[in-house]
């Protein structure tokens, strides 16, 4: 039996043709943490992701149902910018695979909804994925240790090991990660205690900006086993295509 209909918040993050003109979409609820459910006879112009909608939710036994979907934020400014609309996709995919489904956390929610905004609004995409990844992991009890050995407490730092859970001196380091040095972790450091608006685009060194997605590239994958498909190039080098 179908319990009661719920209306709900839902970001929308993915879409899939369904059966009878339907669309299968996902997303996560402001309520309900990651959903799915099939909505017959979208419009498939107004519900390209990501978009914020609400609408009501019915669990079912299989497959649940959404319907009456009325549109409270479009993000239209995100396609009309290239990178924004990547970084848009990666961070939709990443925190998908990485939240479990009808396990409610509005925080990870109204971060997805910051960032979106963000990127919208022409905010750096680099920052805006960064700081997302940084703000996913935090949420979910994963963000690394930046200061200090995580083994000993000593200091300068050597290395970083995602198995360890952050970055180790030059004694606590065995090779299980990787070589860091304490400049090139800046980034990483300020984007776990900054606002996404106080990240701009002076502070994005490019080696601090590798150090720090290679941080959390291994937090996911090594702490909730994603596949290194999610974390392919985002973004294309400058001079290069996408």
């Amino acid at each position: 039996m179908n319990r009661e209909a719920t209306a709900t918040d839902v970001l929308l993050l993915k879409r899939r043709p369904f059966r009878d003109g339907g669309d299968l979409l996902e997303g996560l609820s402001r309520c309900a943490g990651r959903v799915a459910g099939v909505l017959r006879r979208s419009s498939r112009s107004i519900l390209d992701p990501p978009v914020l909608v609400h609408l009501v939710r019915r669990e079912g036994p299989g497959l649940d149902t959404f319907s009456q979907p009325v549109v409270q934020t479009g993000y239209s400014g995100i396609r009309r910018n290239l990178d924004s609309m990547l970084v848009a996709g990666f961070l939709g995919r990443l925190y998908l695979a990485s939240l479990p489904q009808d396990e409610p956390n509005e925080t990870v929610f109204e971060a997805l909804c910051q960032v979106y905004e963000a990127l919208g609004e022409g905010v750096d995409a680099r920052a805006c994925g960064l700081w997302g990844q940084s703000k996913l992991l935090d949420c979910l009890g994963l963000a690394p240790q930046l200061r200090g050995c995580v083994l000993c407490g000593l200091e300068p730092v050597f290395g970083f090991s995602a198995a360890d859970g952050g970055v180790l001196c030059r004694s606590c380091f065995q090779g299980n990660g990787f070589r860091v040095v304490e400049a090139e972790l800046s980034l990483a450091r300020l984007l776990r205690l900054a606002s996404l608006r106080q990240v701009s685009s002076e502070l994005l060194d490019p080696d601090a900006v590798r150090v720090a997605g290679k941080i959390y590239k291994a937090q996911f994958q090594t702490h909730l086993e994603l596949s290194a498909d999610y974390f392919k190039r985002v973004l294309p080098r400058k001079g290069e295509k996408a």
